[in-house]
């Protein structure tokens, strides 16, 4: 583990359950941001990287769910987070940087 990944993890530790989910959705739209730097520079590498660290993200927040607790709101946000999914899918399949865009769009109102 490197000193930033040590540093994430004993952050994402000590913070709340909805600090946590913030953190995530923070880091999500980061990478977003950098996916769309990577397609305007051409590395396919870099927005690779990127869009699988965003997709993982976002995946992770998805199986958190507690579809039974959360009721309505978490099945809104079960359909929210398939969608982003399928997005970001074309973000790699087209070198587009649009879902990548409207994904962080999708996901600022989130943040707590």
């Amino acid at each position: 583990m490197n000193g930033t990944t040590a540093y994430l993890a004993r952050e994402l530790s000590a913070a709340s359950p909805a600090k946590r989910v913030a953190m995530l959705i923070d880091r999500a739209i980061g990478s977003l941001g950098e996916a769309v730097q990577a397609i305007e520079r051409g590395d396919i590498q870099g927005r690779w990287n990127a869009n699988q660290r965003a997709t993982n993200i976002i995946e992770t927040l998805w199986r958190t769910l507690d579809l039974e607790k959360g009721g309505e709101i978490a099945a809104n946000l079960e359909k929210l987070y398939s969608f982003m999914l399928n997005r970001l899918t074309q973000v790699d399949l087209k070198n587009d940087p649009a879902p990548a865009r409207e994904v962080a769009t999708l996901l600022e109102p989130l943040l707590i």
